[in-house]
């Protein structure tokens, strides 16, 4: 699923967003990760923005637009605005009406994921752009990410993909499943079959191995333990 940035200078409002938001990602069980920023991230990933209506919002969309695919979802402080918000340059996927009630926020958002589920049957994407390109991974078919000669590489058991993105990046957008092993490598942990402490080694579903650095090495096993813990829960 998309994370949710929401861009708006009125402090104390963006809060009461944000914990509504937050909120809502329990209340759906959903791995979605909101935030509260003063721009777009960098990331040009598929992303669901709330945006209030001002003098900058259509630029502010376009600029959205322009690095991904992502869902935009426009602030009135009044029902009257509307006709200033339905225009080709801020392309808008809804709305919200100042005060934002929990119902009206939860009906949208509902609206957005139910749509983006029906695009991508429901599965997490990583989705990028590189080269002008836009290019959309799925989470669940992504082995590790390998930094190599100043370049992240996407490995899947079929392709080796380049992605414009840094391992740090990544490790902040990643579902909880991918765990960095070395400072080379952020792998994802459902792929793991084995693990070789003395040789330092992770195994995935394709046969191949990666680093696991000493430094690495506890972090990834306490949270290794945790993950799998946490899925024979689910299980039963």
């Amino acid at each position: 699923m998309p994370d949710i940035y929401i861009i708006d200078k009125d402090r104390k409002e963006s809060e009461t967003i944000k914990d509504i938001c937050v909120d809502y990602t329990v209340s759906r069980n959903v791995d979605i990760s909101v935030s509260a920023v003063s721009m777009p991230p960098e990331n040009n990933c598929t992303a669901v923005y709330l945006l209030p209506l001002g003098d900058d919002t259509a630029s502010l969309s376009q600029t959205i637009r322009s690095g991904s695919a992502s869902y935009i979802l426009i602030i009135l402080d009044d029902p009257v605005q509307l006709y200033k918000a339905v225009t080709p340059m801020m392309a808008m996927s809804g709305f919200v009406i100042r005060p934002v009630s929990r119902d009206d926020l939860y009906r949208l958002l509902d609206c957005v994921f139910s749509d983006l589920t029906s695009i991508t049957g429901g599965e997490r994407m990583l989705s990028f752009r590189l080269k002008s390109h836009e290019y959309t991974v799925p989470y669940g078919k992504i082995l590790y990410f390998e930094a190599e000669n100043k370049k992240v590489l996407i490995r899947t058991a079929s392709q080796e993909i380049e992605c414009g993105l840094s391992l740090g990046n990544i490790e902040e957008m990643s579902p909880a499943s991918f765990i960095r092993t070395h400072k080379s490598f952020v792998v994802n942990m459902d792929h793991i079959t084995s693990v070789d402490y003395v040789n330092m080694e992770v195994v995935l579903s394709d046969g191949s191995a990666v680093y696991l650095s000493r430094s690495f090495k506890a972090q990834f096993k306490e949270r290794f333990k945790e993950y799998h813990d946490s899925i024979s829960v689910q299980s039963k």
